[in-house]
């Protein structure tokens, strides 16, 4: 059983298999009717889950990262035509109702990759009486990835058994049916609970636009202990509420939800909200990482705008480390215009090396000339980052650049390697 639990808690293991199973293969079958023998093992579970990891746990992140590197698909569920087959038929039931825990953990497994909803009622029992936390881990995912609609029991089993701190199960409980799992979360936001109010808040905070849950969540805010109430405001954040530094003001001097609440506020639709973090901003001289930060990942483009403004005046420490990435509003085609003319009075390295790798496959207006001028750049990484976005490129202004780059010390590159085998130079 411990290395059922390890499976659990890794959230199983990538594996390399030699061929995607499209459909149920003769080997499959075979473990399959090995597996009714009332010997059953760990060792041959185990065995199982290795072998057949695509067919078994087709949700699991590891395997889909693995399927999409191998530019490969897996159905959604694998074993559905299984399902329809006698031999599924005859036994199915047999090991769900098994004393054998790895017959049971394996039926699991497979009704929940078969799309078999038949089970569901069983399953629910078994996440509250399972004695092998195994069991009832997987038991429970299986409910989830059926998309089972008792969201309360569910909400339950997720509060009991899910790590707050590295969670696997709550991405899979916010995928079943919103309008179900937010009627739970008004249910259980008042729980004594604090994984139950951080779930029920976190639910919440996928409420777009909505006046109840914001309320909610602000009422929250006021009234939680200090160690979780950071939690409800970053739901407030996730909804971008508005009307927020009346709540907030209060917490903003706390270290356990200062960075959260000029976040949020920096993220509300609303201009009092963000006139109070933009004032601040001091007046002249560096400005702190983390605002610089706060700054580049709000939502709102006046903010996006008054990092480049701070950046373009160097007011940011030398080895600034930026936290944008392609989703920041910087990188909307919106913003581009601005971003683009701002960059020659960019003179941060580190910050110019961070927007000249997130430029790649980024085509529109003149993206690409700009990253051939930063091939001549004198630092080495922006020049790397820059090749690095430029290798499916294959315009005339930088072909003509190659011949010089390539003949000076000062300007070659690694990166440019790629550009020249690509375009047979």
């Amino acid at each position: 059983m411990k290395k059922i639990l390890k499976i659990v808690f890794i959230f199983s293991i990538v594996i390399l298999c030699d061929s995607v199973f499209s459909n149920v293969n003769n080997n499959f079958i075979n473990d399959f009717k090995s597996a009714l023998s009332k010997d059953f093992d760990e060792d041959q579970f185990d065995q199982m889950f290795r072998n057949y990891s695509l067919l078994l746990v087709p949700h699991d992140d590891a395997n889909t990262l693995m399927n999409n590197l191998k530019g490969e698909e897996v159905r959604v569920h694998p074993l559905s035509e299984f399902a329809k087959t006698d031999l599924y038929k005859s036994n199915i039931e047999k090991l769900i109702k098994s004393e054998n825990p790895y017959q049971r953990l394996l039926s699991y497994l497979i009704v929940a990759s078969a799309n078999d909803l038949s089970f569901n009622n069983i399953l629910l029992e078994r996440i509250k009486t399972e004695k092998l936390q195994g069991c009832k881990l997987w038991a429970g995912m299986a409910l989830l990835y059926l998309k089972d609609t008792h969201t309360d029991d569910l909400f339950d089993f997720v509060v009991e058994n899910d790590n707050f701190g590295d969670a696997h199960l709550v991405p899979l409980y916010l995928r079943l049916d919103f309008s179900l799992i937010k009627g739970t979360a008004y249910r259980k936001i008042s729980s004594d609970n604090n994984a139950a109010r951080i779930l029920a808040a976190t639910v919440l905070g996928y409420s777009e636009a909505d006046e109840k849950a914001a309320d909610v969540l602000k009422d929250a805010v006021r009234k939680w202990p200090i160690e979780i109430k950071g939690y409800a405001v970053n739901a407030l954040k996730t909804m971008r509420a508005g009307n927020l530094l009346s709540v907030l003001k209060p917490f903003l001097n706390n270290n356990y939800t200062h960075e959260i609440c000029l976040e949020a506020l920096s993220d509300s639709p609303t201009d009092e909200d963000q006139e109070f973090v933009l004032q601040l901003i001091p007046n002249e001289g560096l400005v702190s990482d983390n605002m610089l930060n706060i700054l580049i990942q709000s939502k709102n483009k006046k903010f996006a705008t008054k990092w480049l403004e701070l950046i373009s005046k160097n007011r940011v420490s030398e080895n600034h480390y930026s936290r944008m990435n392609d989703e920041s509003i910087l990188f909307s085609e919106e913003m581009r215009p601005e971003l683009l003319k701002t960059i020659p009075d960019i003179n941060n390295a580190e910050v110019l090396s961070s927007i000249a790798r997130l430029f790649y496959g980024k085509k529109y207006y003149n993206t690409e000339a700009v990253l051939v001028q930063l091939l001549r750049h004198p630092n080495d990484s922006v020049r790397y980052w820059a090749a690095s976005s430029l290798k499916d490129c294959s315009s005339k202004e930088l072909i003509n650049e190659l011949p010089v780059l390539l003949k000076s010390p000062e300007y070659r590159t690694v990166a440019l390697t790629k550009i020249i085998i690509q375009n047979s130079i």
